[in-house]
This record gives structure tokens, sequence and C-alpha cells, in this order.
């Protein structure tokens, strides 16, 4: 599907080019507003293959904006962590 394609699309930019794709998750197009919870979400995945620090700053500003899941987005970058530690 479009949105999937756009997710994975986002998780790997944001891998590869953390300041483009973030910048971009900060302006979204109106009509991806509404989508912006999820996307963020991407943005973190992506992230935190790269920049575990980074991912963690990520999370901490989108709870201050008022994502209501952020304790699940710093679980999948404690997740992250901890699977690059054990590897």
């Amino acid at each position: 599907s479009e949105e999937r394609d756009v997710d994975a699309a986002l998780a790997g930019w944001a891998s590869a080019h953390p300041t483009e794709a973030l910048a971009m998750l900060d302006d979204l197009p109106e009509d991806l507003q509404g989508q912006r919870d999820r996307l963020a979400r991407r943005g973190v995945e992506g992230l935190s293959d790269r920049d575990v620090t980074g991912a963690t700053d990520l999370v901490i500003r989108l709870a201050s904006e008022g994502v209501r899941k952020a304790g699940d987005l710093m679980g999948m970058v404690a997740d992250d962590t901890i699977l690059d530690w054990r590897v």
C-alpha cells in the first residue's frame, strides 16, 4: 500500500540522512499532517538504527509535543540499543 511505502521510505531516509528526514517531519505537507504520529514512529525507527542518542532526543521532543505513544517509541529505541549491544 502507499502508506506502507511512505513508512518504509521515511525509516530508510531517517537512517541514511537523518537531518533531512527530520526536517521534512517538522514541515509535513498538509496532506500528511494527520499521519504525523505514525510517521514520527518511522523516523525514530530509522534514526535508532544509526544514532541512538539522536533517536532518544527525538522521542523526548515528540513527548514534549504531545505524541501519545512516546513511551512506546522510547521502548523501541531501547530494544535497538540492547540488540546492538548483544551483537
